[in-house]
């Protein structure tokens, strides 16, 4: 018998949670249906460090991470908006780390809808 898991967490239901093995500079896309999350992760001499997120439109959202390295990790302390989902919004949060000076890391997300 197979069991449903159903998890929620204040007024937002997890939708997917997971871990992605990001391998080099570059895009990564997470699609979910229609709806596609592209996160750029980049290194940029001479920039500060920093995380921008940018609605394409309702079912695209792209997250460019400019110098965001190190073990200790870099993420959200919130869900935010990033689309929709079959008509209700969809939210992300997230941590990435990377684990050493070559280039593969780590990005840990939760997608929820509300």
């Amino acid at each position: 018998m197979h069991m449903m898991l159903n998890i929620k967490t204040g007024e937002y239901q997890v939708f997917d949670s997971g871990v992605v093995h990001v391998m080099e500079e570059g895009k990564t896309i997470i699609s979910l249906g229609e709806t596609n999350i592209e996160l750029i992760f980049e290194t940029k001499t001479g920039e500060e460090q920093s995380v921008d997120f940018k609605a394409v439109d309702k079912k695209n959202a792209q997250i460019r991470f400019t110098n965001v390295q190190g073990s200790l990790g870099f993420g959200t302390t919130r869900p935010f908006q990033i689309g929709e989902s079959d008509g209700r919004a969809l939210f992300l949060t997230f941590v990435t780390r990377s684990l050493n000076d070559t280039y593969l890391r780590t990005f840990e997300y939760t997608l929820y809808i509300k």
